[in-house]
């Protein structure tokens, strides 16, 4: 399984990597940027990160049949509206950190 890297639109380098990806572009759909450079943006991103992440993988080919293709602009909404939970679920945290503030008071 490839890594992925998730940078936020607020990155300090995000710009200088990937100028073609206007600020508000960035903030109007998420992106998901092969390493050969090609770009795919919001329910067309959809598959290409599915497919790199074990549980979904198989999944992934579906979405790009016709049938269900038509339905990936309201799963992306779906996951889109959901994304501050989905990515704290996928991005490991480091030992000892917070879930959020109140439980890091004593």
């Amino acid at each position: 399984i490839e890594a992925i890297e998730y940078l936020p639109c607020q990155a300090p380098d995000r710009e200088r990597r990937f100028p073609a990806i206007e600020q508000t572009m960035c903030l109007e759909s998420m992106w998901f940027v092969l390493p050969d450079g090609r770009r795919f943006a919001g329910a067309d991103a959809l598959p290409h990160i599915l497919a790199r992440l074990r549980r979904w993988r198989r999944i992934a080919p579906a979405l790009r049949l016709p049938g269900i293709r038509a339905l990936t602009p309201f799963i992306y909404r779906w996951i889109a509206r959901r994304r501050l939970r989905i990515s704290a679920l996928l991005v490991k945290k480091p030992p000892g950190s917070c879930d959020s503030p109140s439980s890091c008071s004593e």
